[in-house]
């Protein structure tokens, strides 16, 4: 997030604040008016907001509990004087005044933030020594790029764990409830915690597929709880609905898969080998985006609906009619063959890379 500016109309300064360990005890010494009630946002880089309630002692200084760790980066503290955290309070500093304060991990500024180093104070007292991975923000938004990057492979495990655990205990109207506070990422990544359902609703024996039909979501077609937009589509354009003619703006033929975060593209491109394949997703800029690339054997499974008897992907909003579609997975006891899904039977296969195959594309979109 960028701090500070962009945060709200009114936060375009902020005074940077040195912050310490989690569970560390964090005194303020902000010059606010002495035995008042103020109404506190914290918002850290996942821009999510926790929002506290503190009252000033007799100095005018106030003390919150640091519940999050270096993980989450620098914090941004935005003081209210109303409940509703509609009037922001500044805060002045050798006469300059700042809509905000930022809790820093280096006084140096983590972000860049452009604040003279003189307008830097560390205004913290009676810090106690704690473990640095003991607690989280309570409302953490699940990033796989932060956690690979910031944590050890146990640390990953044991915060997974911890986030699916909590996040998989909501119920859909809590999570379409927008009083919740989660965000749309919150959201998303709720939803595509378990495994996704293959499509097959067909039994042939008790404890089938088609029996148990295990899996996220209503059925292939249909999330448990909203998306973005308020519905329960799995599969929608830009717009919240299934046209793919750009109506009302969507992006043409562009598919977002909300169980899993894949944006698809619908166009199916012209038989290749693997190599050239590979080649046309890179260098394709459709719908302005740069990072396409041709879908891994999973990200492709996950998309096959096997309730059909016949091309796997012909089906709204996809309806796509092909043999045989390629992914970028290569075989490891035959390196020099890739998989490659059949649609009409259903079969992957290997197949070796110079023989063709037709293709669609896929980005991350979220």
């Amino acid at each position: 997030m960028v701090f500070c500016n962009d945060i709200s109309p009114n936060c375009d300064t902020c005074f940077e604040v040195e912050y310490g360990n989690c569970n560390d005890v964090l005194t303020l010494s902000l010059g606010l008016t002495p035995s008042t009630n103020f109404f506190l946002n914290l918002i850290d880089k996942f821009d999510i907001i926790t929002q506290i309630d503190i009252t000033t002692d007799v100095s005018g200084d106030f003390t919150i509990t640091q519940t999050w760790t270096k993980f989450f980066g620098d914090i941004e503290l935005q003081i209210f004087s109303d409940s509703g955290r509609t009037i922001l309070v500044t805060v002045t500093q050798n006469a300059i005044i700042y809509s905000c304060v930022l809790l820093v991990q280096e006084l140096s500024g983590q972000n860049q933030i452009p604040i003279p180093e003189t307008a830097c104070q560390v205004l913290l007292k009676n810090l106690s020594d704690d473990d640095e991975n003991t607690c989280i923000l309570p409302n953490y938004d699940f990033s796989d790029t932060d956690v690979t990057d910031n944590l050890t492979a146990q640390q990953q495990t044991d915060l997974i764990a911890l986030l699916c655990a909590a996040l998989s205990a909501l119920t859909c109207l809590e999570l379409n409830d927008n009083t919740t506070g989660l965000t749309i990422t919150q959201r998303n990544f709720i939803q595509r915690v378990n495994p996704l359902k293959t499509g097959q609703t067909t039994s042939f024996r008790t404890g089938d597929d088609g029996d148990l039909e295990e899996g996220r979501g209503v059925d292939f077609f249909t999330l448990d709880c909203n998306n973005e937009f308020g519905n329960t589509l799995r599969f929608t354009n830009t717009i919240g609905t299934q046209d793919m003619t750009g109506i009302g703006g969507a992006l043409v033929n562009y598919i977002i898969d909300h169980a899993s975060g894949l944006g698809w593209s619908r166009v199916l491109n012209a038989s290749a080998g693997w190599d050239a394949n590979i080649d046309n997703a890179t260098a394709s800029a459709v719908n302005g985006f740069s990072d396409w690339r041709i879908p891994n054997k999973n990200e492709l499974q996950g998309i096959i609906n096997d309730s059909i008897n016949g091309s796997r992907l012909n089906y709204a909003p996809f309806s796509i009619i092909s043999t045989t579609m390629d992914t970028s997975t290569t075989v490891p006891s035959s390196t020099t063959r890739r998989y490659t899904y059949f649609l009409m039977s259903g079969e992957i296969r290997f197949r070796d890379k110079p023989s063709t195959s037709q293709s669609i594309h896929v980005r991350n979109h979220y």
